[in-house]
């Protein structure tokens, strides 16, 4: 079978078989490393800067669909970004036409913000689980405690049945940014 990259969407596609929601295709057309790609995310391999990718959906459900003319889906790539997938091909060439340089540069500024929240999100995390583990080593926990060198809100995590479970929650992502607003999809 070999491998393949998937490709997830916000759209839904019907199986025209069974009913089926599809949101998800999987092609061996880029680096067929299992990489998963949303909306926004560049796309290694194969180097495709812009274009269109004719893949065929697939029903986990019935294996269908059965019609081919119901098979088509495509991948549209611009500037090797991954822009969303269509039904059919004169959509993914009239959104291709409409993209311009000027989506690429909100696309840029849009990444750069994500990965700066990535990296204040990964540095609070490991200040907050390296603070616990300084109190959990702390000889004098009172000391430790009083002097707030820790954590401003360690009390509040030290109170919970499992303060490492509570700091996990609190840098927990509860929804996944994407890209859609600035593709206009």
């Amino acid at each position: 079978m070999g491998m393949f990259d998937t490709f997830v969407t916000g759209k839904v596609f019907i199986c025209p078989d069974c009913g089926t929601e599809i949101n998800s295709i999987q092609t061996k057309e880029f680096d067929k490393s299992l990489d998963i790609y949303h909306p926004g995310d560049i796309i290694r391999g194969r180097g495709i800067r812009n274009g269109i990718v004719s893949e065929t959906i697939f029903c986990d459900n019935c294996r269908g669909p059965k019609n081919d003319d119901d098979k088509a889906i495509y991948i549209l790539i611009w500037n090797s970004i991954f822009v969303d997938l269509f039904k059919t091909e004169a959509e993914a060439e009239e959104k291709l036409k409409s993209t311009d340089r000027l989506s690429l540069i909100e696309w840029l500024d849009k990444a750069q913000t994500e990965r700066d929240l990535w990296h204040r999100r990964f540095n609070n995390l490991y200040s907050e689980i390296s603070s616990l583990n300084d109190y959990e080593k702390s000889g004098d926990k009172k000391a430790s405690l009083s002097k707030k060198i820790i954590l401003p809100h360690i009390e509040e995590i030290l109170n919970n049945d499992d303060p490492l479970d509570a700091i996990l929650k609190n840098n927990a992502v509860h929804e996944r940014n994407t890209l859609n607003g600035i593709f206009g999809i």
